[in-house]
């Protein structure tokens, strides 16, 4: 008795098939996500990096004309010095971009007695990748804590009241307020403890 040779696939194993091709693909594009991820963090931390080094070297040389001024945007200044990288400039020169679109402004602020850093962090949305974009720059600015006055996050309620976190950098620390012995726990808090409020931004200070 002659075998038959059956040729094709049943539509069981084709469809076994089909989900096997499918959870790889899910778990292919969850891999490129996370990597792709990573490495935004990795360039916004060396973007910030770069803007809080321009402005600790360059603090000085504003010393005299910020007696002048206050709520003075200073942001096109160090554009036109060339201290900001290119991708992160737009078409508003009045703010900057990091690889995320997270905005920053450098402004003078308080009479003209201190450089401020804006750090326009989504930080009123409870995310996972937003807590890790502030424990992102929250570690850039602990690095350079010998040249930070102060980084403070502050929100606002829905009722009005505003309350501030306040982390001194090293010349003016004094135990658990000092940003460089601030502890990734300590961090994480600190960026998701606004998330009900209305409003919550970052500022990094350089004071005179």
């Amino acid at each position: 008795m002659r075998k038959v040779c059956e040729l094709g696939r049943s539509m069981v194993e084709m469809l076994g098939v089909l989900a096997i091709i499918g959870v790889l693909s899910v778990g292919g594009i969850a891999g490129y996500s996370n990597a792709m991820f990573k490495y935004k963090l990795n360039k916004q931390a060396e973007q910030v990096n770069q803007v809080i080094n321009s402005i600790s070297t360059h603090f000085n040389r504003f010393k005299h004309y910020m007696l002048t001024q206050t709520n003075k945007n200073l942001t096109q200044y160090f554009i036109a010095m060339g201290e900001i990288p290119d991708e992160m400039i737009k078409n508003d020169n009045s703010k900057i971009y990091d690889v995320f679109n997270t905005g920053f402004e450098i402004m003078v602020e308080g009479n003209g007695i201190r450089i401020v850093l804006y750090v326009y962090l989504e930080l009123t949305k409870d995310s996972v990748e937003n807590s890790k974009k502030c424990l992102n720059i929250i570690t850039v600015a602990k690095e350079n804590s010998a040249n930070i006055s102060l980084l403070e996050t502050y929100s606002t309620a829905e009722d009005g009241h505003t309350s501030y976190t306040a982390l001194y950098g090293d010349k003016r620390c004094s135990g658990s307020r000092c940003l460089k012995n601030f502890s990734l726990d300590e961090a994480y808090l600190l960026c998701t403890k606004n998330a009900e409020t209305k409003d919550s931004r970052m500022k990094i200070h350089w004071n005179f």
